[in-house]
C-alpha cells in the first residue's frame, strides 16, 4: 500500500509585492488579494463586520463608492442599527471584533453620560478625507437618518488611520470617530477568511501568519544611454583626437 501523499499547501497573501518565490514550498498555490481584500474584509464594504455590530446590511444600508479614478471601487458602507444602540454599546462592539482601538475623537470614553448617548448610524469606512466625510453625511440625510447635514453627533466614523484634513471635517460634524488602526483593519480580515475556511473545511488545517512585511528594495536606476556611451571623439582627451 501507498501512504496518501500530502497534497501542497494553498497559501493566501494581503500583500504579494515582496514575495520572494523561492521561500515557497514546492507545489504551493499562492493567491493574493490587495484591493479586493480592502475593499470587502477591512473597513469598507464589509458587510460581515456589519452585521457583527448590529447594522443594516444589504439594501438597507449605503454603499459609498468611487475612490482614487475608479467608480466602482467601494470604500464604504453606511447604515443603521436593528436595535436601538448608544455610544457605548457601539464602543464595546468596536473592541470586540479589533481588540482595541489607536485612537477616538469626539468623545470620552470613560464617561458614562457620554457613553449613554444614542448612536443612529455608523459609517464603515476604509478612507478618511473631507470628500468622505461629506459623502457619509449626504447617504445619512438623503435616508432621513439625520435632519441636518451638519449635525452628525448621532454618526460614528469608523475608519483605520486617522487623517488630520478627516478629523477636522468630522470635528465640524460633530462625528465621533473612532481609528482601530490600519494594520487591525487587515488582521481582523484574515481572522474572518481563516475561521470561514474553518468553518467550510473542518478537516483542513488553517494557519495565521501575521508578520511586518519586508521592506521593498529600492528600484535601481535605469542606465541613461546617452551619457554611458561615448557619442562622438569630442569626449576623447586631446592628445587622442592630434592622433
Amino acid at each position: 500500500m501507498y501512504a496518501a501523499r500530502t497534497p501542497p499547501p494553498l497559501i493566501f497573501l494581503h500583500r504579494p509585492f515582496t514575495l520572494d518565490r523561492k521561500r515557497v514550498p514546492r507545489g504551493a498555490n499562492v493567491l493574493s488579494s490587495h484591493v479586493g481584500f480592502d475593499e470587502v474584509l477591512t473597513t469598507g464594504w464589509n458587510e460581515a463586520l456589519a452585521e457583527r455590530l448590529g447594522l443594516y446590511t444589504g439594501e438597507d444600508a449605503v454603499c459609498i463608492q468611487g475612490y482614487k479614478g475608479d467608480p466602482d471601487r467601494r470604500i464604504g458602507l453606511v447604515a443603521t442599527f436593528r436595535t436601538p444602540t448608544n455610544l457605548g454599546q457601539v464602543s464595546d462592539r468596536i473592541k470586540r471584533e479589533f481588540g482595541q482601538w489607536d485612537a477616538v475623537y469626539g468623545a470620552d470614553v470613560e464617561s458614562e453620560a457620554e457613553m449613554a448617548q444614542p448612536v443612529t448610524v455608523v459609517a464603515i469606512m476604509n478612507a478618511f478625507h473631507p470628500e468622505e466625510v461629506q459623502r457619509v453625511s449626504e447617504a445619512a440625510l438623503s435616508k432621513g437618518w439625520i435632519s441636518d447635514i451638519n449635525q452628525g453627533d448621532s454618526i460614528v466614523y469608523l475608519t483605520g488611520q486617522a487623517r488630520e484634513p478627516g478629523l477636522l471635517a468630522a470635528q465640524e460634524k460633530k462625528m465621533k470617530v473612532f481609528c482601530v488602526g490600519h494594520r487591525s483593519c487587515e488582521e481582523w480580515g484574515i481572522r474572518f477568511i481563516a475561521s470561514e475556511l474553518r468553518r467550510e473545511f473542518p478537516m483542513v488545517d488553517v494557519c495565521e501568519v501575521y508578520e511586518d512585511e519586508e521592506p521593498r528594495e529600492p528600484r535601481k536606476p535605469k542606465p541613461d544611454l546617452k551619457r554611458s556611451v561615448p557619442s562622438s571623439s569630442a569626449n576623447l582627451p586631446e592628445q587622442k583626437r592630434r592622433q
